[in-house]
């Protein structure tokens, strides 16, 4: 059972370092997406720094470092376990750890596939549409991976479950629309075609990510697996995946560098090279996904993947809430004047997008049974649920 034996740390760090760290993600790419620099002498210099792939591979690159990680802190429980435990009480971390090492590298392949297919999806489709816009189209992942862990999963559903995911879907709408009205859909110069093309590459995306966070949950849940290992291996696999067929791939495909089709790996290392800001921003972003998905992968190990699509969603709150101080932070600067799509200026539609992100919130706290309906059926009303944000016992599993 999730969450039984997971460390209280664990249980504190889970969910504010997801969200903390989630939304230094999506802030920092941004950014990145912003700069410019002086790349090779065939493109147009200075230029931006469209680099989808490449950052997809910072991603994986962030996600393996998970695996030093692990390996400290599998070596410090195992002299831990010699100096104080018999061998019947660590049996279980031994044995598992054995049998299971070399076979669990190989399980994870899966998920990393997904999580590159997605991830390369997404940033593409951020290439052309509204980061706003971009991340409310994300909270599809929520319906996504509710009926995946429902019909494939097999994991109890109550019906105070689906209102909780209908409420979210529409809290996620009333953002989306009140975004699309405030800022429209496609970025400046973008054509109708390609604002077509980016959401329908963002929507399938989720489809793929939802996928992999079933996968995910399966592995935490119904098998001995460690968070960190599962994220340092889908590092793994997805570095040697990208670095081997991807971006070479992508070097070789004859289009404009930088729409996402065709991206020169030898231009990004020289824009990198020649500008110490993006080199920072990319060890940042690193960083932050390392933290990110660790802290990711302990929410899903605690609750489910639902839960954690449903923090997705309030994740936009938090992106967006960081948007307006940064808007109004470089508002009137030199610096805001040459990157003037950063940051989200206050319009008459923030407000709906306001009651958006209060509905979202609601419907994640009657999901968590933080809010319990009179109407709604309970599968653990006795005895009474303990008072904290996230209840010991996981939300999938059978009472």
């Amino acid at each position: 059972m999730a969450g039984g034996n997971v460390p209280e740390w664990q249980k504190m760090v889970a969910i504010p370092g997801m969200l903390l760290f989630g939304t230094a993600t999506v802030v920092t790419q941004k950014f990145l997406f912003e700069q410019k620099s002086v790349g090779r002498s065939c493109y147009t210099n200075p230029h931006k720094f469209s680099k989808p792939w490449f950052q997809t591979n910072s991603m994986f690159i962030g996600m393996c470092l998970a695996l030093v990680v692990y390996e400290v802190q599998r070596c410090m429980t195992k002299n831990e376990n010699d100096e104080t435990q018999s061998l019947q009480t660590n049996g279980d971390i031994g044995e598992n750890e054995d049998s299971g090492h070399w076979k669990m590298y190989f399980y994870v392949a899966g998920p990393a596939l997904c999580d590159l297919v997605a991830t390369s999806l997404m940033n593409i489709g951020l290439l052309y549409i509204q980061a706003s816009v971009w991340q409310m189209l994300r909270g599809s992942m929520v319906l996504f991976s509710s009926l995946f862990c429902a019909f494939i999963l097999k994991r109890p559903h109550y019906p105070f479950m689906w209102w909780s995911v209908a409420l979210v879907i529409l809290a996620l709408t009333t953002v989306g629309v009140a975004a699309v009205c405030s800022t429209g859909v496609g970025k400046a110069g973008v054509t109708q075609g390609q604002v077509v093309m980016a959401i329908s590459l963002t929507v399938g995306s989720q489809l793929v990510q939802a996928s992999q966070i079933v996968v995910e949950d399966f592995l935490l849940h119904d098998m001995t697996a460690s968070p960190i290992l599962i994220v340092g291996l889908e590092g793994l696999w997805g570095t040697i995946t990208t670095c081997l067929v991807f971006l070479p791939l992508t070097q070789n495909i004859n289009s404009v560098e930088g729409n996402g089709v065709h991206e020169d790996t030898i231009d990004t290392l020289l824009m990198i090279k020649n500008n110490s800001t993006l080199l920072i921003f990319v060890t940042v972003y690193v960083i932050v996904i390392l933290l990110y998905n660790v802290t990711g992968m302990f929410v899903t190990n605690i609750t489910s993947a639902v839960v954690r699509t449903i923090l997705e969603g309030l994740r936009t709150l938090c992106i967006w809430v960081v948007q307006l101080i940064i808007f109004y932070s470089i508002r009137g600067s030199k610096y805001g004047k040459e990157h003037s799509s950063l940051g989200e200026e206050w319009t008459i539609w923030s407000w709906m997008q306001l009651s958006g992100f209060l509905l979202l919130f609601t419907g994640m706290l009657l999901y968590n049974k933080i809010i319990r309906l009179p109407f709604f059926k309970y599968p653990d009303a006795v005895p009474p649920p303990k008072t904290q944000v996230i209840d010991d016992t996981p939300l999938n599993s059978q009472a």
